[in-house]
């Protein structure tokens, strides 16, 4: 039986549905805007008549544009709620917040109001189990879900989590017009990957915080999922199990860090990494993906060819990140996730 990947319409943000073996995993669920919303509730819909389950939803982290479908889907009016089983998701009462913490109102009213409609939402499906304090600590080995699925924790740490809920400022929405118009699209590939990589360009503790992971299917498939991670954390982490430009860890595919953010992509993680697909969930906003990021792929890896699917297709068709000569001089691929699954067996 094959694993297939459902990289849905998620405005700015990431809803990734799993499907192996009538098993069925939801990474993320979007921001709840009415199109991606709904092409979400259909997916889940055909799970349901099924009379299948959402065996494993992982919230990767508390930023508006992951969690915000998936507090619609476990509204009491929604019938959905009724398939969903596991849920992975690191809340605030994971840690002591101390009294000079500044979390605003829209993230603290997000996550109560996500953690109030798991309580209401076990009256009616008492099979749902929230799972907290997910980090590399605490899951340090692969852990196997069904039979044929594990997942290997690469991020966060407990220090990332800690940051979080003793630093952490809401900045939500701030610049977000002037942000969506910045783009690096009118640079050349061969100037954009020659800029070095800051590593302070991130300094978002919720991305620091998200669950980013590797997931094998069958001993035989690997995919890795970066949420919004900081590819500085991952690396540490791939670096501590073994991984090196001499043993590189081997990859059906890389759903990009912050939807192809530049601050969140490095030479020294491409250095420990096999693959030759690379995914962006991005609707555009906030100039993502940034052209300097897949800049660095392309001339990392060339001339071996490389693929970058996308899973909007305002993103993806209107052809704007690269030249018609780039795309002729360094043979790589572009594909729109949105007209089919991504399936592997």
């Amino acid at each position: 039986m094959p694993i297939s990947f459902n990289f849905l319409p998620a405005g700015s943000g990431d809803a990734i549905l799993i499907s192996a073996d009538g098993f069925n995993i939801l990474v993320d669920g979007g921001n709840n805007r009415m199109r991606q919303r709904c092409k979400l509730s259909n997916e889940l819909k055909q799970i349901k008549d099924k009379n299948q389950f959402l065996d494993w939803v992982v919230l990767t982290h508390i930023d508006d544009d992951h969690i915000n479908g998936v507090i619609h889907i476990l509204k009491p009016t929604n019938e959905l709620n009724t398939i969903v089983k596991n849920i992975w998701f690191n809340s605030c009462d994971n840690y002591q917040v101390n009294s000079n913490s500044q979390i605003e109102d829209i993230s603290m009213t997000q996550l109560k109001t996500f953690e109030k409609l798991v309580d209401i939402t076990k009256q009616k499906n008492e099979n749902i189990k929230l799972h907290k304090n997910i980090s590399i600590n605490r899951f340090n080995q692969p852990l196997n879900i069904n039979k044929n699925i594990k997942i290997e924790l690469l991020s966060p740490t407990d220090d990332a989590l800690h940051e979080l809920h003793t630093k952490y400022k809401r900045t939500f929405g701030e610049n977000e017009n002037i942000s969506k118009q910045i783009t690096d699209y009118e640079y050349p590939i061969n100037e954009l990957a020659e800029i070095s990589f800051n590593p302070n360009g991130d300094n978002s503790v919720t991305n620091k915080s998200s669950i980013a992971f590797i997931l094998t299917y069958k001993e035989n498939f690997n995919f890795l999922l970066l949420a919004d991670a900081h590819i500085t954390e991952i690396v540490d982490t791939l670096k501590n199990k073994g991984y090196s430009e001499n043993k590189k860890l081997k990859l059906h595919f890389v759903k990009l860090s912050h939807h192809g953010s530049k601050y969140n992509l490095n030479i020294d993680f491409l250095n420990l990494i096999d693959t030759d697909t690379f995914i962006i969930s991005s609707n555009g906003n906030h100039g993502h993906p940034n052209k300097e990021t897949l800049s660095k792929i392309i001339i990392h890896y060339h001339p071996k060819p490389i693929k970058f699917i996308f899973n909007n297709k305002n993103v993806f068709e209107n052809n704007r990140i690269f030249s018609i000569s780039e795309k002729e001089e360094y043979k790589f691929e572009l594909e729109l996730a949105d007209k089919n699954k991504l399936t592997f067996e």
